[in-house]
C-alpha cells in the first residue's frame, strides 16, 4: 500500500498511474512539453499543476476513493487533467465518447458522482462541471494539498466502455496492476518509445487504443502528445502532423486509407518513425499503398478493450503485410479448436497477460464466460504460420455457405486490392431461404449511377479470379460509408439488420 503524494518530492511512494507526471518532473524534467494542442504546448510542470487542481475540486465535491466520475470531453489538456486528477484522490475515471448519448447510461450504470461535460445542459443525479471549470485556478492562495490515500495494484484504475456492437456496452475494469505490462511491453520494448518521442493519436481517449497511444505511453516515457480537436479526418490529420511534426502515429486501417486518397505530400509525414494500426485488421493493398506512398511501414496489430492495448503485433522492420504479427512480450496466445473456423488448423484466439482486465462492472454472467482461468477468449478467429498471427474474422461473423464456413475477412481482403475499392463490408444475407454473401463496398472515387452496374460486375469478377468459388460474393451494393463504432471498428451487425429477407445487389 502506498500514500499518495502531495508533491514531487514522494513520488516514489505512490502507484505508477497516480504519479505518471511526478516522476518526469522529478527527475528534472519539468519544462519538457507533455502536451501539444492549437493553442500551444502545455509543460510537465504546468501539466501537474493542472492535476492536482483538478483533484483538489473533484475532492471538494466529495468525490473519494472508488468512486466513479464520468469524463465526457474530447482530447485535451482538461481531459487529462479529469483522468489523472481523479486517479490522483483514488476514484475512478470512466471515459465516454462526447459525441454519442452513452453519458447518462454511463452515469446510471457506474453510479457516478460527478460528471465531467462541456455539454451545460446536462442533468442527473450526479454533479456537473465543465472541463474549464474542473481547473480553473483556485481561489487565492489556497492550499490545494491532499489527505494520505493508499492505493495498491488492486485497486481499480479506470473503466473503459466496451464498443458495445451487439448491445447496451459493457464496462470493463481495469486494475492499476495492468498499466505497466502494456507501457513498458509494447510501447517500450516493441515501439521502441523514446522521451522525445511525439505521439499523435487518431483514435479517441475514450477509447481503449486511443488511450493507450493519446495518453499512457507518451505520458508513462516522459514523451509528449498532440491532440486534434473533433471527429478526426484527413485534413484535420494531416495539418496536425505538420504543425506539430508527431514522430509516432496510431490510427486506424480506414483513416489510413483516406490519407491516402487525399493525397497529401510526403514531406507533411517526414516527421514520422511509426505508424502503428488497429481496430480493425490492416489489409495488405492498404499497407503496401501507405509504404509506396510515404515510404513508412505500417504496424498492425490486435488488441482489445479488455486487455487494454496491443498484445499482438508486428515490429519495426520485422513487418509481413496483412499478418497481425508476434505476441507482444510478456504475453501468451493460444489457438484452440472452435467449431466452424473457416480453414483447417485455425482456431478461437485466447490471450493472456499483464493488462488483463478484472470483470465487467455488475455482469457476472459475462465475466465467466470471458475467462477460462487466467486465459481471456477474444471470440476472435486466426490461424499461425511461423509465429505470426493472421486473422480470419470474429467468430460471430464467419458465415455458413452451402455447407461451408466462410471468412468475411479473406472477401474483404481480396475486394481491397481493387484500385476502385476504398472500403468494404462482408455479411451473410438470409434470400430465397438460403445463406447469401453480401459485399457493401465505399468506392475509391464517386461512380455515376449508369456506371455503377459494371462497377458492380467487374468486382464480382475481381473475386472470382482470386477466391474459392464459395467466397465469391453474391451481392455487391456500392454504399456511401460503413456504420462504425467509435473505435472504428465496422458494425456489421447493423449491416445485417438492415437487409430484408429476399436481399438484391
Amino acid at each position: 500500500m502506498n500514500a499518495i503524494p502531495d508533491n514531487a518530492d514522494d513520488v516514489a511512494h505512490a502507484a505508477p498511474l497516480v504519479t505518471i507526471v511526478d516522476r518526469v518532473v522529478a527527475r528534472g524534467d519539468g519544462a519538457r512539453p507533455a502536451i501539444w494542442t492549437d493553442d500551444g504546448q502545455v509543460s510537465y510542470l504546468r501539466l501537474l499543476r493542472l492535476i492536482r487542481i483538478a483533484a483538489w475540486r473533484l475532492w471538494t465535491l466529495g468525490l473519494r476513493q472508488e468512486d466513479r466520475i464520468v469524463v465526457e470531453l474530447d482530447d485535451s489538456v482538461e481531459f487529462v487533467a479529469a483522468f489523472l486528477g481523479a486517479v490522483r484522490i483514488g476514484a475512478v475515471p470512466v471515459p465516454v465518447n462526447p459525441w454519442a448519448d452513452l453519458a447518462d447510461y454511463a452515469v446510471e450504470h457506474s453510479g457516478a458522482r460527478v460528471r465531467v461535460t462541456d455539454r451545460v445542459d446536462g442533468v442527473g443525479p450526479c454533479q456537473i462541471v465543465t472541463g474549464e471549470g474542473l481547473i480553473a485556478p483556485p481561489p487565492g492562495d489556497l492550499d490545494i494539498g491532499l489527505p494520505p490515500i493508499r492505493i495498491d495494484g488492486e485497486d481499480a484504475a479506470f473503466w473503459l466502455y466496451s464498443s458495445g456492437s451487439t448491445g447496451r456496452p459493457k464496462a470493463v475494469v481495469h486494475l492499476h496492476r495492468d498499466i505497466a505490462g502494456s507501457c513498458d511491453g509494447y510501447a517500450g520494448r516493441v515501439l521502441g518509445v523514446r522521451s522525445g518521442d511525439v505521439f499523435f493519436s487518431t483514435a479517441k481517449l475514450f477509447h481503449a487504443y486511443g488511450l493507450g497511444g493519446g495518453l499512457l505511453f507518451p505520458l508513462w516515457h516522459g514523451a509528449s502528445v498532440a491532440y486534434l480537436r473533433g471527429k478526426p479526418g484527413p485534413e484535420g490529420i494531416t495539418r496536425t502532423i505538420a504543425r506539430h511534426r508527431p514522430t509516432v502515429l496510431f490510427s486506424v486501417p480506414a483513416l489510413y486509407h483516406a490519407m491516402l486518397r487525399h493525397r497529401s505530400g510526403a514531406e507533411r509525414f517526414q516527421s514520422l518513425r511509426l505508424c502503428v494500426s488497429a481496430a480493425e485488421p490492416l489489409t495488405a493493398p492498404v499497407w503496401e499503398r501507405w509504404r509506396d506512398a510515404f515510404g513508412l511501414e505500417i504496424l498492425d496489430g490486435i488488441g482489445s478493450t479488455e486487455m487494454l492495448h496491443i498484445y499482438c503485433s508486428n515490429r519495426p522492420g520485422d513487418v509481413v503485410a496483412g499478418s497481425a504479427g508476434r505476441p507482444v512480450p510478456g504475453y501468451e496466445l493460444d489457438l484452440r479448436p472452435h467449431p466452424g473456423t473457416p480453414e483447417p488448423g485455425a482456431g478461437e484466439l485466447w490471450v493472456r497477460g499483464p493488462s488483463t482486465f478484472d470483470s465487467y462492472w455488475r455482469n457476472q454472467d459475462a465475466t465467466r464466460e470471458a475467462f477460462q482461468g487466467s486465459w481471456f477468449r477474444t471470440g476472435d478467429c486466426f490461424r499461425v504460420v511461423d509465429g505470426r498471427y493472421w486473422y480470419l474474422g470474429r467468430l460471430d461473423d464467419l458465415m455458413k455457405i452451402g455447407g461451408l464456413w466462410v471468412s468475411a475477412h479473406v472477401i474483404e481482403s481480396a475486394l481491397m486490392a481493387h484500385p476502385l475499392v476504398a472500403e468494404v463490408a462482408v455479411v451473410a444475407v438470409r434470400a430465397a431461404a438460403m445463406s447469401r454473401i453480401k459485399a457493401f463496398v465505399v468506392p475509391a472515387r464517386s461512380v455515376p449511377e449508369t456506371e455503377s452496374s459494371a462497377l458492380i460486375a467487374e468486382l464480382r469478377r475481381w473475386c472470382a479470379d482470386r477466391l474459392r468459388a464459395d467466397q465469391v460474393p453474391h451481392y455487391v451494393e456500392l454504399v456511401d460509408s460503413l456504420p462504425k463504432t467509435p473505435g472504428g471498428k465496422v458494425r456489421r451487425f447493423a449491416l445485417r439488420e438492415r437487409e430484408e429477407p429476399s436481399a438484391v445487389g
